[in-house]
């Protein structure tokens, strides 16, 4: 089942529990079922919470793959874009250097 159907069913077993709070029994038995009715819906909002906590926890195990493997596609797209960025700047600084040295050739034991 999804979120969605547990979050409703959620609802729906909170609704029962409230209006069953609000009879007041006439009877020993009446208080009786008033009990076990109140015992029973607190069982089935106990399982369905942990249906919701069950569904929760698979939703963000799968969330965290598909970002890691977003990452991983993004990653792959951007590295040839950064190797040839850092190949012009290692290439510019090379250049840099070199006008350095024609201009000054006593400066960094060159000339």
């Amino acid at each position: 089942m999804n979120l969605i159907v547990q979050k409703w069913s959620y609802v729906e077993l909170a609704k029962e529990l409230a209006q069953g709070v609000k009879l007041i029994p006439k009877t020993f038995d009446e208080l009786s079922q008033k009990a076990r009715n109140y015992t029973s819906l607190l069982e089935k909002l106990n399982k369905t919470q942990e249906k919701m906590a069950s569904i929760r926890a698979k939703q963000l195990t799968v969330l965290r793959q598909v970002s890691a493997t977003k990452f991983n596609v993004i990653f792959a797209k951007v590295k040839p874009f950064v190797r040839t960025v850092r190949q012009k700047y290692q290439n510019a600084s090379d250049n840099a250097c070199r006008i350095i040295f024609r201009i000054q050739p006593g400066v960094f034991g060159a000339g």
